[in-house]
This record gives structure tokens, sequence and C-alpha cells, in this order.
């Protein structure tokens, strides 16, 4: 019988560059840490390019777990599929076109081991990938400690997503949620997380170099992310997570931002980053 490896990274593939895909699977493979499992799933059962490589990938690497969707589940195939699979005590998150730091997944084990939380995110180090030196633009700090994770949730999104790792039975505490929804997903699911008891904490120093360029900032503009955020902030409220004041001035600030201010999302993002 094969060991159980104690962390499961789960990584959802789409239509990334295949360029992207290879540097984020290196950076997986060649951690320090060794005892894990890597589920990949390709959200697109057409692209022959991922396939391939993925394939052949999976044959030379036993840790490797390839499973192929006909449907863009989209990033909740990393919860479904951990869900279904995944073997390992801890859940280790990460995006197909990140670089996870060589040590990351060593020192998340670190903190879950010694209990200090459930839930452990990092720092990214957000790189412009159209620069070809691939230039460092700043780093999205998030607050260490569970209480002021918790005050920053009511405003923001407390966890840099793609760094995450869980405790297996954090699964448990979604059971009966809804986690279908596209943008804002994962902050949906640590806020309620958070409503369930889990505690989190967040690695003081960067653990995962982030991708953002003009595309970026594309994504995060424009009445329609506010429509989505709106579904986020009504779930949160429906949770008692939010208050009906805190809901309203979430409200408020998000229209502003996504939509009254849209022009100017690159100028705010740079002013957030430096927080």
């Amino acid at each position: 019988m094969d060991k159980k490896p104690k962390v499961s990274v789960v990584m959802a593939c789409y239509r990334e560059p295949l360029e992207y895909v290879k540097t984020a699977v290196d950076s997986i493979l060649n951690q320090t840490y060794k005892d894990f499992e890597f589920l990949v799933i390709l959200n697109d059962a057409n692209n022959r390019e991922l396939y391939d490589f993925l394939q052949d990938l999976s044959k030379r690497d036993n840790r490797v777990k390839l499973f192929i969707s006909n449907f863009n589940l989209g990033i909740a195939s990393r919860f479904i599929y951990a869900d279904l699979y995944a073997k390992g005590d801890y859940i280790a998150i990460m995006d197909a076109d990140d670089i996870a730091f060589p040590d990351r997944i060593e020192k998340q084990v670190e903190i879950l081991e010694k209990n200090i939380a459930d839930v452990v995110s990092g720092w990214i180090e957000e790189f412009d990938d159209e620069n070809k030196d691939n230039v460092v633009i700043g780093i999205r700090k998030v607050p260490e400690k569970h209480e002021d994770i918790l005050k920053f949730a009511k405003r923001r999104n407390p966890i840099n997503d793609p760094t995450t790792m869980f405790k297996r039975q954090c699964l448990y505490a979604l059971k009966g949620m809804s986690i279908l929804n596209h943008f804002g997903l994962e902050y949906m699911i640590w806020v309620k997380l958070m409503k369930e008891g889990c505690r989190f904490y967040n690695i003081q120093e960067p653990i995962l170099r982030f991708r953002f360029n003009r595309r970026t900032y594309m994504r995060r503009r424009g009445l329609g992310i506010f429509c989505e955020e709106l579904k986020v902030l009504k779930f949160m409220k429906d949770i008692n997570f939010l208050n009906k004041e805190e809901y309203y001035f979430n409200l408020f600030a998000r229209f502003t931002a996504r939509v009254l201010l849209s022009p100017f999302i690159p100028y705010i993002y740079a002013i957030l980053r430096r927080r």
C-alpha cells in the first residue's frame, strides 16, 4: 500500500500558457518539503497542449495525479477534487500561473504542525510578466494573527488565495455551502471557515510570486465585477459575518472602486500594495 502523503497540493488549469503552467509545476515539484502529492485538474478537455504535457508529467512523476474535466469548474474544482481525492492531512492551493517559493510548503506545514492555526497563508510578491526581467512591482501584505485577520476580512479578503494551506477537516465545515460562484469564491470560503471557528495565520514574508499585469487590472473593474462582489457581500451578511451597517458601507465602497473609479484602479492597487 502506498504511504499516505502529509500534504495534497491542488492546482487547476484551464487555458493558461504552457510556459506558465510548466513554471508553476516546477515550483511545486522542487519544494524543499517532499512528503506531498500533486493533484492537477485540467478544466478544458480539448486543450491538447496542456493535456499532453500534464499526461506525460503524471507518467514520469508518481506524485502527480491528473484529472480531466469536461466542464470549466474554475476555482471550485480545487475544493471539489480535494474533497473527493486528496489523501493528505493538509490541503495546499496553487494557481497554474504563479510561482511558489522553494520553502513555501515547508514553512506552512511547520505552522500547522504546531497547531497555531487551521488555515495558513502568506504574503505574495507581485511581478510584472509583461516586463522581460519580471520586475517586482509590489508585495501584498496581509495581517499575521487571527484577530487582526478577522477584522481585516470585514473590508477585504485577508488571505492571499494561491498561498493557502489548510487542515483537511476544514473541508467538512464547507458541507452544504454552494461553491459554484467564481469571482470571490475563495473570499466566501475563508469567511465561512472563520464563522465555523477555524483559526487563521498569515506568514509575514512572501512565499509565492504572483503574476500581475494589465490583464489583472482589467479583470477587476466594471459593473460586472461589482455585481459578482454583491453576491459575496450578500453571502457575508446572510451568515451574519457583516452587520447591516458593515454591509452597506462595503456596498458603497465596492461600487465606488469598481465602477466610479474604475479608470484609476491601477493607481488604487499601487497604493494598497504599499500598505
